[in-house]
């Protein structure tokens, strides 16, 4: 009876030892699929990361990223409009004001004073044309060098393209200018000029001072990050620039002794091309067309090298 008692005992405390073994057996491996479930989701959930090494970045992968950030660079040129104009009376109207203001001045108090333009164009439309262009490209070189220190704030939390800030700074002139030139063609048909086939060149010309723009706009912006003295020197530049371009005087009027030295600058066929190809006044030369092409691509080129080779260094300084 007891040894009966005894193995009875004995074949109890063996089953509840096997169902313990299987329980903890049963835990441990609901226990480890949920780990292997948890590490499922971890896995599945992992954000892509986007790992940033020193060196230069292809010249492909930086345009996929201006592509891939269109969205922001159309945003800056919509609060940059915005903002100008907020809270304004006249709007956008302060487009057309600054160049006519500027037309009626040089007009009354300069012309007489000054080596008149030739041809039948008057007085006024010329100098009218060509302060609007000079207006687009003074503008978006101002605006470009201060681009990247106005975002300094952006810079320092979140990565995107440093070159989508004087890309974009260029962009809003550009509105100003569409506004000035439909003024400029309302004049034109105010006076009764003729509008010929050359009007079709009008974009390669304001193409081109596009393009001398955001190639200095490039240079001083990326300088303006460590040498705050582009904050005095641009300004003075510019206006050295205006009264160094054909925009109150014809070429005409420079001395011979003279003429290799106006000719060095770009803008200079530019302007009275763009004249040419709006008001049909004189023709400026190929040789110059062509040097101020290659000025601006060069420019525009060395600009662009020049910032992303700067650019790793930007935080650092702004």
């Amino acid at each position: 009876m007891a040894t009966y008692e005894t193995r009875s005992r004995e074949r109890r405390s063996g089953t509840v030892e096997t169902a313990r073994l299987s329980a903890d057996t049963q835990s441990e491996a609901s226990r480890m699929l949920q780990i292997s479930n948890w590490k499922k989701i971890l896995v599945l959930e992992e954000p892509s990361l986007v790992v940033i090494k020193p060196g230069l970045v292809p010249v492909s992968r930086t345009v996929c990223e201006l592509w891939e950030h269109r969205e922001l660079i159309k945003n800056l040129v919509w609060r940059d409009l915005t903002t100008r104009y907020r809270q304004t009376i006249l709007g956008a109207g302060w487009a057309v004001l600054q160049p006519l203001g500027f037309m009626l001045v040089i007009t009354l108090f300069v012309k007489h004073s000054s080596h008149p333009m030739p041809g039948e164009v008057p007085y006024c439309v010329l100098v009218y044309a060509s302060l609007i262009l000079w207006q687009y490209f003074n503008a978006s070189v101002t605006r470009a060098s201060d681009s990247v220190l106005s975002m300094g704030a952006l810079m320092k939390k979140v990565y995107f393209p440093r070159l989508a800030a004087p890309i974009a700074s260029v962009m809003p002139a550009m509105v100003d200018f569409v506004i000035t030139f439909m003024l400029l063609m309302a004049m034109v048909l105010w006076f009764k000029l003729h509008i010929t086939i050359c009007l079709l060149a009008a974009p390669l010309f304001v193409f081109l001072a596009a393009t001398l723009a955001l190639g200095i706009g490039l240079w001083v912006s990326a300088l303006h990050v460590r040498y705050r003295d582009m904050f005095q020197l641009v300004p003075f530049l510019l206006q050295m620039l205006f009264f160094a371009s054909p925009i109150i005087y014809s070429s005409d009027s420079i001395p011979a002794a003279l003429r290799p030295i106006y000719q060095l600058n770009p803008l200079v066929s530019v302007i009275e091309g763009f004249r040419w190809s709006v008001l049909g006044t004189n023709t400026p030369s190929p040789e110059s067309i062509l040097y101020s092409v290659i000025v601006g691509t060069g420019l525009l080129v060395s600009g662009f090298a020049f910032f992303r080779r700067t650019e790793r260094t930007f935080v650092d300084y702004v």
